[in-house]
C-alpha cells in the first residue's frame, strides 16, 4: 500500500554534485501482487523523497467464477473475474451437466495487466429446465488457475400448487408461468397417474404476464408436468386420499363407504372413538362389502367417532383415508 512499511538497507551515494544511479534487489515478495515504492535520500541538508512508483510480481492469474445471468430456456451468460498478474493471460469456461463438465468455450485473451478484468461468455443450444455446472479457467506462463464451481438452471415453464394432498373427488389448483411472459400461448398439461400411462389432460391458454392455471381432479397419486414450446416443467406430485363417507343412521347404527379409482371391497376400516385425553382408540374393525361400503352396529358412551382406512388397506397410489368426525350421543 502507499503506507509502504518496509525499507531496504541504507547505502552511501557519496558527496558529489552529479546524479548517481542507485538500485536494490528485493526477495521474499508475494507472487502476483502489486507493490508501491519510492527512493529516499538523506544528507546534512535534509531528506528528500522521490515520487511513488508501482510494480507487480508476475504469477499465475487469479480467477473467480461469478453467477450466471440472462437465463433463458436454451441460453445463459457465464460470468467471471480474473487478474492477469503481469503476464499475458488467456481464459475460457468449462461447463456441463455435472462437475465433470465435458465442454468448454472458446479461448479469449485478458491481457497482462495487474487490474481486475471482468469476463463473460454467452452459451446457446442448452436444454430447458436443466442444471449446468461451470467454472472459469485462466492461464499464463506462471501457471493455470481454476475458479470455484458454480451451478445454474435454464428456465422452463413452471408448475406449482398450494396443496400437495387432495381427497378423491376434490380439485386442486395447478398454476405456473412461461418464460416469455406472453399472453395467448398454449401450455399442455400432462398427467402421469399411478399405475397408468402418461396422458395429456388439458391445453391451457396463458393470460397476462404468461401465467396459466388449471383445476385438476386426480383420482389417484398423480405426477403433473406442464409443456410449452418443447420445454417441460419438473414433475409435481399430488397425493390422494380415499374419500371416506361416514354417517349415523340410527341409535346405534352407522354406515361407511370408501370412494376411489378402484374398488375397496374386502378391505378393512377402523371405527375409532376419541377419549377424554384426546387420543383416538380402536372400537372395532369393519369389513367393506358391495360398492366398498358397510353398515354396522355398536353401542358407545357419548363422544366423538370417526372411520379411518390405513395406507395398507387403501393400497398402492393412496394415502390413508379419514372420515369426518361425528358427535355421538346415545
Amino acid at each position: 500500500t502507499t503506507s509502504f512499511g518496509s525499507k531496504t538497507a541504507a547505502r552511501s551515494a557519496g558527496s558529489g554534485a552529479s546524479a548517481v544511479s542507485v538500485s536494490a534487489s528485493l526477495s521474499g515478495l508475494a507472487t502476483g501482487r502489486l507493490y508501491h515504492f519510492r527512493l529516499v535520500a538523506t544528507s546534512d541538508a535534509g531528506t528528500s523523497r522521490g515520487a511513488r512508483r508501482i510494480f507487480s510480481t508476475a504469477g499465475p492469474p487469479a480467477a473467480v467464477t461469478a453467477q450466471a445471468s440472462s437465463l433463458a430456456p436454451t441460453s445463459a451468460r457465464l460470468n467471471g473475474r480474473l487478474t492477469p498478474n503481469g503476464l499475458a493471460t488467456s481464459w475460457y469456461f468449462e461447463y456441463g451437466t455435472s462437475t465433470r463438465y465435458g465442454s468448454r468455450t472458446a479461448t479469449r485473451n485478458a491481457g497482462k495487466g495487474t487490474r481486475l478484468v471482468n469476463v463473460r461468455f454467452g452459451l446457446s443450444r442448452l436444454r430447458p429446465g436443466t442444471t449446468y455446472h461451470y467454472r472459469l479457467v485462466a492461464s499464463n506462463a506462471a501457471g493455470t488457475t481454476r475458479g470455484a464451481d458454480v451451478a445454474f438452471t435454464t428456465t422452463s415453464v413452471t408448475l406449482a400448487t398450494r396443496a400437495q394432498t387432495v381427497v378423491f373427488g376434490r380439485a386442486v389448483m395447478l398454476s405456473g408461468v412461461i418464460p416469455s411472459g406472453r399472453a395467448g400461448e398454449v401450455v399442455t398439461l400432462v398427467a402421469d397417474p399411478y399405475g397408468s400411462p402418461s396422458r395429456s389432460v388439458a391445453n391451457v391458454v396463458t393470460g397476462a404476464a404468461g401465467t396459466w392455471s388449471y383445476l385438476a381432479r386426480p383420482a389417484i397419486r398423480t405426477v403433473y408436468r406442464a409443456n410449452w414450446r418443447g420445454t417441460a416443467s419438473p414433475g409435481t406430485v399430488i397425493a390422494v386420499r380415499p374419500r371416506v363417507r361416514f354417517r349415523r343412521i340410527g341409535a346405534a347404527r352407522f354406515t361407511v363407504r370408501v370412494l376411489g379409482r378402484r374398488s375397496f371391497r374386502g378391505r378393512w376400516v377402523r371405527f375409532q372413538r376419541r377419549t377424554s385425553a384426546g387420543r383416538w382408540v380402536l372400537v372395532k374393525r369393519v369389513r367393506l362389502k358391495r360398492r366398498s361400503g358397510a353398515t354396522f352396529r355398536t353401542r358407545l358412551p357419548r363422544g366423538r367417532v370417526r372411520i379411518v382406512m390405513s395406507v395398507n388397506q387403501a393400497g398402492p397410489g393412496y394415502l390413508a383415508g379419514i372420515s369426518r368426525t361425528i358427535a355421538y350421543r346415545r
